[in-house]
């Protein structure tokens, strides 16, 4: 439908996971610790309580401007894994440490298998652990941060593909 005067509209905010929430903090407190607990993504989308609250939430944005048939829905502006072009390691959540090790196993069978392609020190895919930005410059092995990035990459598409979803149970033709 037309609003006033003409005008269409195009929604805007519906994804509250895709910026950081205190991100100098964490960058701050990993460049001094090294602890990878300052790796972990606030919020992450391996924390599946974010994503129920998130779910709900986006369904309820959803179901306010579906009456007015917004010719776009916007997730958010300058959306980034990390924050704007900030490089940190991201996302040392439990939950995607356990995914990254399945998809490991799924690609390479056996950890003999993904030593050899990417020269990692596995003992195996349940002890997995990637190595940080920091510890692949040290060691000068790329191979298994590599498909660590590329895992993270999948998941944040994922992200996007979740909020689509997510729209279109409440509107359709969003």
């Amino acid at each position: 439908r037309q609003l006033r005067a003409g005008f269409e509209i195009h929604a805007y905010g519906f994804a509250d996971g895709l910026h950081l929430r205190n991100f100098g903090t964490y960058v701050r407190q990993y460049q001094l610790t090294g602890d990878t607990q300052w790796l972990v993504r606030d919020p992450s989308f391996s924390d599946p309580e974010f994503v129920a609250q998130e779910r709900a939430a986006v369904r309820e944005k959803a179901a306010r401007v579906a009456p007015f048939a917004p010719l776009s829905t916007i997730l958010a502006d300058e959306t980034s894994l990390t924050s704007y072009t900030q490089p940190h390691d991201f996302d040392y959540h439990p939950g995607n440490i356990a995914a990254v090790r399945d998809r490991m196993e799924e690609k390479f069978g056996t950890v003999a298998a993904l030593k050899a392609a990417t020269h990692a020190e596995a003992e195996s895919f349940a002890t997995l652990a990637p190595p940080t930005t920091r510890a692949a410059r040290r060691t000068g092995n790329w191979g298994l941060w590599n498909e660590w990035r590329a895992h993270n990459d999948a998941q944040w598409a994922e992200v996007f593909a979740f909020y689509r979803r997510e729209i279109e149970q409440v509107y359709p033709a969003a």
